[in-house]
């Protein structure tokens, strides 16, 4: 959740509490009700390197680093003391002014291309790491390069060029010393505009992050909370897991962190919308935001249980950008707030980016439901303390209330469960993030709350969450105040919503049709037990529907396999009713759409009918390649009708998986590794960073070269036309196995690399 400055805020800062337990997570307000809507800009990297870390680049003088005082920390950390015991906005820089640019500070350098470096070297001792902020847009002349990288040039930002959107940050790079360096080639002559204004110094909540640079950091979130890298917690969560977002805003003197999801909308158009809470931040209304910076997948890649130690890096899938499109502070639902301790309305806050998120960020639209029906069970995804991304499990019914006395029934609360491998909670810096319920759809975003790690009766205190259904259009009647007119912009009336992934397939969610029942999943309720095709053998308990996005298995073009499907009864298993429809179909054209010839095999249960239920099917030549979805259905046909893969029913069930599909030859798809061509040549494999990809024994000259995750993810794509030869920089991704395939025209290959 989050903490305030005590320095800068000093008034918010109040001791408060809630029914008969301390606060230890309470989110301060404003009085003051003001219309936010920012403009924030987006930033990604380009990738390559800094023309310095070339070997044929002639050595660069020695810089004289520009030497920003080290803050007061003991004066931070005495403050952040008091602040986190009452809960309030989790801070963990502070900020540094400084007047920087090309003109005044640097060094600059002329090849003997003729070419320009202008590198500014700064440093502050003992940080963890720095981020730098701009007082305008930065301003990169068409064809020169702008980067910042750490100390031991191991972290590396960029490239920033002319097609950037333009940016008024960068995210933090590891370490107490940071270097720009912005190259123009001979025949650029105008100058770039490079005006830096702020120094964050990051003391704390960074030490994942810098683990990844400067291993045996000492873990920052508390020991019980449980990685999103752990089974079975995470089991069937994968996509949710990818909405969750991380990011860090400026208020005053100091930096700040917070939690939020990427969220879908009903024309399934992957508009980047990110939803969070309205303490987060509402605070800077009147004031620039562009210094926000989001991240994905800060997240790590092995579960380790009861420890919380460190292994990922924040990575450089970053963005900086949008505009505040809605907002509880622009309704009138207890607004102004009674005291300092309430908040607006339901608390939240929609940003929509000015740019679309990169299809390498894998990051997925989450689903919705804004009905007021509490969930059964469920999960929260969050960054505790600026920590790799956390899941915590409850398993009661989330009930109505209030926070702090405001907005009464706007709120759910909810209490966590002990699970496998810790129990999970929320602290500072997991504010504004999801909770999702049995569904795998957004309910609410986190207020506050008292669920801590210590002491032991605290790790079942309550959180409290803002309502979704509220924040749908129970805050105020205009568009600045409700999510409705921006999460269903087609005006469907829907009341839930599946989620969506954009650029990588149907595999990774998909912008579908909603497939749901109504039923409890009580004794004599029908659902699939088991799902068999290929490697995919999954056995499961009855839900109203099920994701299984994660699991998938590769089918070939022309070849036949068979789908087992095992029914049950909650009571009695491998049994159906009489006249239940069982029914499943694969989205061979992709088009996110399962029509009629689609289907694979249906079935009407009667007395002679055998289980478990078995079709043959052949995959069509036209099919896609690539991950496509799969959908699986159970329901009861003398109250629901003849079964559609789409729509609510009463009775029955639902569940998606993910086929892989590949060409008639064996060598397309992704996931598969062919070793029976050897032209193309990849090295040095493994690489820490860089791969060099030589296709010219292949005779092409054109190709588009993806790089995918074992589960099929796409993570990175690049096109190279006239070009035998390729540089890949593949320096933002977790160490690990990773698929690289080469497509240029009807020709595919995919090859492994490792990252070490």
């Amino acid at each position: 959740m989050t903490r305030t400055n005590s320095v800068s805020f000093q008034t918010d800062c109040l001791y408060s509490r809630h029914k008969t337990y301390v606060m230890k997570k309470l989110f301060t307000s404003l009085f003051s009700v003001v219309v936010l809507i920012f403009g924030l800009q987006s930033q990604v990297s380009e990738g390559g390197k800094p023309i310095s870390f070339q070997p044929n680049t002639a050595i660069l003088n020695e810089m004289q680093p520009v030497l920003l005082a080290k803050p007061n920390i003991p004066l931070l950390q005495q403050e952040d003391a008091i602040n986190d015991a009452q809960g309030h906005v989790y801070r963990v820089g502070q900020l540094i002014q400084v007047n920087l640019n090309p003109m005044n500070s640097g060094t600059w350098t002329t090849l003997s291309d003729g070419s320009k470096i202008w590198q500014l070297q700064i440093k502050s001792k003992d940080a963890l790491a720095l981020g730098i902020y701009f007082s305008e847009e930065v301003q990169i002349p068409a064809g020169a390069t702008l980067f910042a990288f750490n100390k031991n040039k191991k972290h590396v930002l960029g490239s920033y060029s002319s097609n950037t959107p333009s940016f008024q940050a960068l995210q933090m790079v590891e370490g107490d010393v940071v270097t720009l360096e912005y190259h123009a080639p001979a025949h650029v002559v105008a100058p770039p505009k490079i005006f830096i204004n702020e120094v964050s110094y990051f003391y704390r909540g960074v030490e994942d992050f810098v683990n990844e640079f400067k291993p045996n950091a000492v873990p920052k979130a508390d020991p019980c909370q449980v990685d999103v890298a752990c089974t079975p917690e995470s089991t069937g969560w994968a996509e949710q897991i990818r909405s969750a977002v991380h990011y860090t805003f400026n208020i005053g003197s100091s930096t700040f962190v917070c939690s939020a999801a990427t969220i879908n909308n009903t024309a399934n158009d992957c508009k980047p919308f990110i939803l969070t809470a309205w303490h987060c931040g509402e605070r800077s209304a009147g004031s620039s935001i562009a210094s926000w910076v989001w991240y994905w997948n800060y997240q790590k890649s092995t579960c380790q249980p009861n420890s919380n130690g460190t292994n990922p890096s924040k990575g450089n899938q970053t963005m900086t950008g949008g505009t505040v499109r809605a907002s509880s502070g622009n309704g009138t639902l207890n607004n102004p707030p009674a005291n300092n301790s309430q908040v607006a309305g339901s608390d939240f806050y929609l940003v929509e980016l000015n740019s679309a998120i990169p299809t390498g960020y894998n990051a997925y639209f989450a689903g919705w439901d804004r009905n007021n029906t509490g969930a059964t069970s469920g999960k929260g995804i969050h960054h505790p303390a600026g920590s790799a991304k956390k899941i915590s499990t409850f398993t009661s019914a989330l009930i109505n209330t209030a926070w702090n006395g405001g907005a009464n029934g706007h709120y759910w609360r909810v209490v966590w469960s002990a699970t496998s491998n810790g129990h999970g909670v929320t602290e500072g810096g997991s504010s504004g993030s999801p909770i999702f319920n049995q569904n795998k759809l957004i309910v609410g975003q986190l207020t506050g709350g008292s669920s801590a790690c210590s002491p032991l009766n605290q790790l079942t205190a309550p959180d409290v969450y803002g309502k979704l259904r509220s924040n749908w259009d129970l805050c105020g009647t205009t568009n600045t105040a409700q999510l409705k007119p921006w999460l269903d912009p087609t005006n469907t009336g829907v009341t839930t919503l599946l989620g969506h992934t954009c650029g990588s397939g149907g595999g990774g969610g998909g912008g579908y049709c909603a497939a749901t029942a109504t039923h409890a999943c009580a004794t004599g309720d029908e659902y699939i037990a088991n799902v068999m095709l290929s490697t995919i053998n999954n056995t499961s308990s009855c839900g109203q529907y099920s994701s299984f996005a994660s699991q998938s298995t590769n089918l070939t073009r022309n070849q036949q396999y068979t789908i087992s499907i095992s029914t049950a009864i909650v009571g009695s298993a491998n049994v159906a009713y009489l006249d239940n429809q069982i029914a499943a179909w694969i989205d061979y054209n992709n088009n996110q759409t399962f029509e009629v010839s689609e289907r694979i095999g249906l079935t009407t249960v009667a007395q002679a009918t055998g289980f478990p239920i078995q079709y043959t099917f052949t995959v069509p030549q036209a099919a896609t390649l690539g991950n496509i979805r799969m959908r699986v259905r159970i329901n009861y046909q003398p109250d629901d009708g003849n079964i559609d893969p789409c729509g609510t029913y009463q009775w029955g069930e639902t569940e998606d998986y993910t086929i892989n599909v590949l060409n008639s030859g064996g060598g397309s798809g992704v996931g598969i590794e062919d070793e029976t061509i050897d032209a193309l040549l990849i090295y040095p494999n493994p690489s820490t960073d860089v791969f060099q990809i030589d296709a010219s024994a292949l005779g092409i000259d054109q190709f588009d070269l993806q790089v995918f995750d074992l589960q099929g993810a796409l993570l990175h794509e690049a096109q190279f036309i006239g070009a035998q030869m390729a540089t890949l920089n593949l320096g933002n991704l977790a160490k690990g196995v990773y698929n690289i395939r080469l497509v240029s025209g009807d020709f595919v290959l995919v090859r492994r690399i490792v990252l070490n």
